[in-house]
């Protein structure tokens, strides 16, 4: 899961928007954005595709990290 919460954090550095630009973006409240930024709760999978989307990756289904945020 920290894999994870690196890489939700890489996005949302990226998109450069607050938590609560965020929230209306992605359609959750900006404390739950704040709960798997910190790891304190598993994104719905569709949360983390919008993420991708508005942090300018192109999410392609089977990508993987190596944990350093590089995509392998």
């Amino acid at each position: 899961m920290d894999a994870l919460v690196g890489e939700l954090r890489g996005l949302r550095g990226e998109a450069g928007l607050t938590l609560r630009e965020l929230s209306l973006k992605v359609h959750v409240s900006d404390s739950s954005l704040s709960r798997y930024f910190t790891g304190q709760a598993l994104p719905p999978w569709e949360v983390v595709v919008t993420l991708a989307d508005l942090g300018g990756v192109t999410f392609r289904p089977g990508r993987t990290f190596d944990g350093t945020g590089t995509p392998s």
